[in-house]
């Protein structure tokens, strides 16, 4: 977006895990020739897009996200979906074969977590600066698969390099099995 009197730009640029608003000026000053750096003028948590500057040039316009996961179970008797270990905020869900353990992912740190169904036993698997998503159970239930992002785009479906890793479901340190253009493990 331009301001009205064109003499800046306004835009936003994905840092790989957020989307950021961004400034440069194209007016030339006596001590910046032809220098025209954009300057960064959000910094994170929160994601931001999609300027829009006022008529009179005075006010910059933006859209704030912050994301959030949350489990949700649908509850028959209520007819509606209610939150699922107590609505913390999660994504990347799977449930072992035997149905008693449930492995996830922390939104948005990205982080590997295990428990039972019923929350209890929980346990940290994985910390930064992996960023964990499409965890998988083996048949046994002794191990889990997961995507590590943390090399580079944070989306699964980029065309970055990921890694694959396997970590005991009873925690230890994830041993890397594949580094390449790998999206989803399974079994």
């Amino acid at each position: 977006s331009w301001s009205p009197d064109g003499k800046y730009y306004f835009f936003t640029s994905w840092d790989g895990d957020r989307w950021s608003l961004w400034a440069v000026s194209e007016a030339q000053h006596w001590w910046r020739k032809n220098a025209t750096v954009p300057q960064q003028l959000t910094f994170g948590p929160m994601a931001i897009g999609t300027p829009a500057i006022s008529n009179d040039g005075k006010q910059l316009y933006a859209v704030g996200m912050e994301r959030h996961g949350e489990l949700s179970v649908y509850d028959r008797k209520s007819g509606k979906f209610v939150p699922y270990l107590g609505g913390i905020s999660i994504c990347y869900v799977d449930f072992s074969r035997d149905g008693q353990w449930i492995t996830y992912v922390s939104y948005p740190e990205g982080t590997l977590w295990r428990s039972r169904i019923d929350g209890s036993e929980k346990r940290q698997l994985t910390s930064s600066p992996l960023a964990v998503v499409n965890p998988r159970w083996s048949p046994d239930g002794k191990l889990i698969a997961f995507t590590d992002l943390s090399s580079g785009d944070m989306s699964p479906n980029s065309s970055s390099l990921h890694r694959i890793y396997v970590v005991s479901a009873d925690g230890g340190g994830p041993a890397l099995l594949l580094a390449g253009r790998y999206e989803d493990p399974t079994w």
